[in-house]
């Protein structure tokens, strides 16, 4: 019987380890913040978890966000961010 792998990512706001389909995806495009629902967009991408206390504090958390995307211009950005997928 073969095992197939599954890659495990860190949800930069609370450190979860976690399988990849297990969390949701961001990134940085056009000086937005969006949601990448199928996971397979290019550029950095941030994990975060499904929990909506994680995602709530990924709106405020812009020191973690710019080191994890490695974009400066986020810690900049006025708080709350408004990050397309997250708050509807």
């Amino acid at each position: 019987m073969i095992i197939k792998h599954v890659p495990g990512r860190m949800c930069v706001v609370c450190g979860k380890r976690a399988a990849k389909p297990d969390l949701s995806r961001f990134i940085w495009r056009e000086g937005r913040l969006c949601e990448d629902q199928q996971q397979r967009a290019d550029g950095r991408g941030i994990y975060v978890c499904r929990a909506l206390s994680c995602r709530r504090r990924l709106c405020v958390s812009h020191k973690k966000l710019a080191r994890a995307l490695r974009c400066p211009e986020i810690a900049a950005a006025p708080k709350p961010l408004k990050i397309d997928g997250v708050m509807k």
